[in-house]
């Protein structure tokens, strides 16, 4: 009697308590994740530590970046402020009305800063 095996059987290993290891599985379809099992891998994720993950250009080094920024509303003005942004241009209207209201035509936030003093 002959008894022909597939060509990948020598891949394919049997131990005596039945489990079956698999070099290959060419057959990916049909295989689906619990909710539980999607769960944890969501809870991984998310509670990865960041510090692997700060090469430029990331999601996990912006997501560092925002983290560092803080409530923008918190910063004291006068503050140390690039030319140009928000910090300074904010900065610059509250010097230059020197925390007084004044009269005037103001526009936009000018004119806000000045309503609300």
């Amino acid at each position: 009697m002959t008894q022909a095996f597939p060509a990948n059987f020598s891949a394919m290993a049997i131990t005596l308590g039945g489990a079956v290891t698999v070099g290959t599985n060419n057959d990916k379809t049909g295989y689906s994740l619990t909710s539980a099992e999607q769960d944890l891998i969501a809870d991984k994720i998310w509670d990865e530590a960041i510090a692997g993950h700060l090469t430029a250009g990331t999601t996990g080094n912006k997501l560092n970046a925002a983290g560092n920024a803080g409530d923008p509303w918190s910063i004291t003005l006068p503050g140390s402020y690039g030319a140009g942004t928000a910090g300074k241009i904010l900065s610059d209207v509250n010097n230059a009305t020197n925390g007084t209201t004044e009269n005037g035509s103001y526009t936009g936030i000018e004119n806000m800063i000045r309503i609300h003093r």
